[in-house]
């Protein structure tokens, strides 16, 4: 009888979930390049306000916007009302969609404002 062959037996091998099924997310974790930003100058945050003023401008509905950019009608209204933040992604397909700069419709704050400092 030839020897058994266990796949739990051998350390590549990635352990079975509860369903049965090999759990390989961590290894496909360990593979992914970090998604941490690259630049530490400052943090860049909408203007909603600057967007809103944009996209009427323009005449666009914030529907349309929304569609534009793939995302929903609430999305962008939160993000006009500043009560929701937007990837750098986002403000790029905004910007496209507006027709206009990124840096009109953002603000950067330097990152020493992010983080307090000692207190003298």
């Amino acid at each position: 009888m030839p020897p058994q062959v266990w796949a739990h037996a051998t350390p590549s091998a990635p352990k079975n979930t509860h369903s049965g099924r090999p759990n390989t997310q961590r290894n496909r974790q360990k593979d992914l390049p970090s998604r941490r930003p690259t630049h530490t100058l400052g943090v860049v945050t909408p203007n909603g306000a600057a967007i809103r003023t944009i996209r009427e401008a323009r005449g666009m509905s914030l529907q349309r916007l929304a569609r534009l950019i793939e995302r929903s009608p609430g999305f962008v209204s939160r993000v006009e009302t500043e009560d929701r933040g937007a990837s750098p992604e986002t403000l790029g397909r905004i910007a496209t969609a507006l027709r206009t700069p990124i840096h009109a419709i953002t603000r950067e704050k330097p990152r020493d404002q992010d983080e307090p400092g000692p207190r003298t």
